[in-house]
């Protein structure tokens, strides 16, 4: 007893230190900062490209770093000439800051890394290249030889998909696509999140075991294979949170230990708050992930029992009953935050899921290995994606399908802070309030 009270002391202490930085996180403006220009009209700096640039159609967006002026800027370049991460530019442009629209808070948003000043049709100079981080730079060009090849290797959108689902890369995705997965619920397919990275992890394990692995053995080689993940798409911050997270459920689910991790998970959460304490309330990503690995580790077994209970059996071959089940446990935790962030809700997501379900797994599996083939040999990989392909165009149709149905989600809903934290209130004492109570009864 005196040590669970210990652990649950260890927490606080933990969330106090993220209270106290985020007191503390806003930077002291002066003359040698970046963000003391905003709104004063053209300023010239220097600086470096700190994160892999982003294309968004007619533009892409760079972080940058200032070099003798210090700060972070986010830069809405023409698209272009190219630039990539590393690159030292030299830049003139009008600073401005960040405000909120609509209802976000957009200058808290981009606080939370550390941005303090937009950029908009800028004049650039590129100086020199080569200038970042030499392991972060081998990362990104091993992601970059694999897009290229997805990309030579079959026709968009399908090429887009795969890059989402395999590396969370939604930039190339069509607009009316990303709204048609919201329609139909499947946006964390392509999403790198704890859900996403627990269930690659449960597909993995599933596929170490069907090889004969010991399961210790699996365990280790599931491990290592999203430390992979994380080093091919470049290890940006959200994916190496959301690794940390599927990690715990991964964890959890294969050692069996569900209903007795939540201490772990929000104890990572807790560190990570520590870290940048701006997650908690300004990143969507880190909330989403967090409530779905909590929602796996709580819902699992109930709507595994429900499954039991069905008239017909569901095959787990690969991991699809698994992974089935810890999808809709999953969307049970995330679904008041997703109404309520998004005004959102899919009527059409449970039978989306268990249509799109089956082609996930393989779709994971062989898009993952004929990429791989395409390093040697890019003749072959392009016969080998034909099948990759196949099941990517089910998965579209299936979502085009369903998102046209009349009803399919309703949108628009508009509630309060307050709705979200009672429904996350009924959930928490339907959870614990039963373990309690059986608690207490025996």
């Amino acid at each position: 007893m005196k040590m669970k009270t210990a652990r649950w002391w260890l927490i606080a202490a933990i969330l106090a230190l993220a209270g106290v930085r985020y007191l503390l996180w806003w930077p002291k403006v002066d003359a040698g900062q970046l963000a003391f220009y905003n709104d004063q009209g053209q300023t010239a700096f220097t600086g470096v490209v700190i994160r892999e640039p982003q294309p968004t159609g007619d533009a892409q967006k760079l972080v940058v770093a200032g070099d003798r002026l210090r700060g972070r800027v986010l830069i809405t370049a023409a698209p272009y000439p190219v630039y990539q991460y590393g690159d030292r530019l030299e830049v003139d442009c009008r600073l401005k800051a960040p405000e909120p629209f609509d209802g976000f808070a957009y200058d808290r948003y981009l606080a939370r890394l550390k941005i303090y000043s937009l950029c908009y049709q800028p004049q650039i100079k590129l100086i020199s290249r080569g200038q970042g981080n030499w392991f972060y730079a081998q990362t990104l060009w091993v992601k970059g030889r694999f897009n290229n090849i997805i990309d030579r290797g079959m026709p968009s959108p399908e090429s887009a998909l795969l890059k989402a689902i395999l590396f969370g890369q939604q930039s190339e995705m069509p607009t009316r696509l990303m709204q048609e997965f919201a329609q139909t619920g499947v946006t964390h397919i392509i999403a790198v999140s704890g859900s996403h990275v627990t269930i690659i992890g449960g597909i993995l394990f599933n596929l170490f075991l069907a090889l004969g692995f010991r399961r210790k053995v699996i365990f280790y080689l599931t491990t290592g294979s999203l430390l992979v993940f994380l080093l091919v798409i470049g290890w940006p911050a959200s994916a190496v949170r959301a690794v940390i997270m599927g990690f715990l459920g991964l964890w959890a689910m294969q050692a069996g230990r569900l209903n007795n991790s939540s201490f772990s998970l929000i104890l990572a959460a807790a560190v990570m708050l520590a870290i940048n304490p701006w997650l908690l309330l300004y990143d969507v990503g880190f909330q989403l992930s967090f409530l779905a690995v909590w929602g796996m580790m709580v819902f699992t077994e109930r709507i595994e029992n429900l499954f039991d209970k069905l008239p017909f059996a569901i095959t787990n071959t690969l991991g699809f009953r698994d992974s089935l089940i810890m999808t809709l446990a999953a969307e049970v935790a995330t679904l008041p935050l997703i109404i309520y962030q998004f005004g959102l809700f899919s009527v059409v997501a449970p039978l989306a899921n268990v249509l799109i379900a089956p082609v996930v797994t393989p779709i994971m599996i062989l898009g993952a290995a004929v990429s791989a083939v395409g390093l040697v040999s890019l003749s072959l990989a392009k016969v080998l994606f034909w099948p990759v392909w196949l099941l990517l165009w089910y998965f579209l149709a299936v979502v085009e399908e369903l998102a046209s149905w009349r009803g399919a989600a309703i949108g628009g809903i508009e509630v309060g802070w307050w709705w979200a934290a009672g429904c996350y209130a009924g959930l928490l004492g339907w959870v614990y309030g039963r373990r309690l109570m059986r608690k207490n009864s025996e």
